[in-house]
């Protein structure tokens, strides 16, 4: 049983330094739903449509496009503006949803024909720039620049999935963009950043010393058309940043009339890995903690447990019946505890971030992710100097840590977890639009 959780009845959303970000959303939120401009510009093909906008203004566009026809909307602003967006069909539905800092457009293909609207938000910042000329275009094509190389292909399902390189100029950053076309009709477009060794990939590829682990986790993900476990065949495609050991991301696209993403999983630090099948439907898969990344220790120091996920109604989730062991003999544990006491310096403990020299909480995170859960706290009792002051605040900023995680909260774990809470606030959109 999780018993951390009868010590403090409300969870963390998320930790103090992902804060900004979550508010900056709900507060696009509740401006999108108290603000909104109901009077409507249209945006037609290759003609600029200039206006301004002061800080927290919303401005709503309409176009209309038909089924499988590729729309890309281009805005012009000042740098240090910075710019958020959504995009609904007719019914309400949304479609995409973002803002400046990835790209200067959004981009996708139209999946059915109509008429769409399309929401700019021009973000406060404490520069306050005041009122800001922008101009925006709406293209209703799209081609690969001349400079892109294809890095990978594969056919799943009647499509064929392409991703390619673009390189970086000193006008441009680099892309990686992948392709899904089915009958000779481009159907999805997905972009990232991306270099020669960053970017999308296809999680099956191999290199030629690869480990058996890794062969048979390309086996598995070539022999099983529905990895997700929901009736559609779907397409799994990695993507990686570039930062020294971040951050890693794995796209599920289901593979259907329309191909739709059906989840991105922020593994962060760590990569996802097959390790078999899930008898339910669709794989089982091997990942890290990432949540203790950086607590109180630099990375390298950092624990990282392993965790078992599968897909339960569509969403991944940790399986922490397949994680139990038996537990360490206690003369063992004891022993563990008596050296690690040893190396925990006697200076008070006073917040979250206080470096220590080990990370002697790797044993209870061991201990309560393979369901031993009270001798963690017991192991904790052990570990701690009698004569170093902070105990009580350690074991709540640890407790703290642990419920915004996979354990704490038994679903894909918070610090990985902005695609679903993207995801919740594009379901609350749909509902006000």
């Amino acid at each position: 049983m999780n018993t951390l959780l009868k010590d403090k009845p409300t969870m963390k959303l998320i930790g103090a330094t992902r804060n900004l970000f979550l508010f900056s959303l709900l507060f696009l939120l509740l401006s999108w739903t108290g603000n909104a401009q109901e009077i409507f510009s249209e945006l037609k093909p290759n003609q600029f449509v200039t206006f301004s906008l002061v800080p927290d203004e919303i401005k709503i566009f309409t176009f209309h496009s038909r089924q499988d026809t590729p729309a890309e909307i281009s805005w012009l602003a000042n740098d240090n503006v910075t710019l958020e967006f959504a995009v609904f069909d007719s019914s309400g539905k949304a479609v995409e949803i973002g803002s400046s800092y990835d790209f200067d457009s959004t981009l996708f293909i139209v999946p059915n024909e109509g008429t769409y609207r399309f929401l700019l938000k021009y973000v406060k910042s404490e520069e306050n720039l005041g009122r800001q000329n922008i101009s925006l275009e709406l293209k209703d094509s799209y081609k690969l620049p001349a400079r892109a190389k294809q890095k990978e292909l594969r056919v799943a399902a009647g499509y064929t999935v392409k991703i390619h390189n673009i390189s970086g100029t000193d006008l441009e950053h680099g892309q990686s963009i992948v392709t899904f076309e089915k009958a000779g009709r481009l159907k999805k477009i997905i972009r990232g950043g991306g270099t020669d060794y960053t970017g999308f990939s296809f999680p099956d590829s191999l290199p030629a010393k690869a480990s058996p682990e890794s062969r048979k986790s390309a086996n598995l993900i070539k022999g099983t058309p529905d990895k997700t476990g929901d009736g559609v065949p779907d397409i799994m495609i990695d993507y990686f940043s570039g930062g020294a050991h971040c951050c890693f991301s794995t796209y599920f696209v289901n593979l259907g009339e329309i191909p739709v993403t059906a989840e991105i999983i922020n593994t962060e630090n760590t990569g996802l890995n097959v390790i078999g099948k899930n008898p339910k439907g669709g794989l089982r898969f091997l990942s890290n903690e990432n949540n203790f990344a950086y607590w109180n220790i630099h990375f390298a120091g950092s624990p990282l447990p392993q965790v078992i996920l599968e897909f339960e109604n569509g969403e991944l989730h940790p399986n922490f019946e397949l994680m139990k062991k038996a537990p360490p003999g206690l003369v063992t544990l004891k022993q563990k505890a008596r050296l690690a006491r040893l190396k925990i310096s006697n200076a008070p403990y006073t917040q979250d971030g206080d470096d220590f020299h080990e990370a002697f909480w790797s044993e209870m995170l061991d201990l309560i992710y393979t369901g031993n859960e009270p001798l963690a706290w017991q192991y904790f009792d052990l570990v701690w100097p009698a004569s170093k002051p902070g105990k009580e605040r350690f074991l709540s900023d640890f407790k703290s840590q642990l419920e915004n995680s996979y354990y704490g909260s038994r679903r894909i774990n918070t610090s990985n977890s902005f695609q679903n809470f993207e995801k919740a606030l594009i379901k609350t959109l749909e509902k006000i639009k």
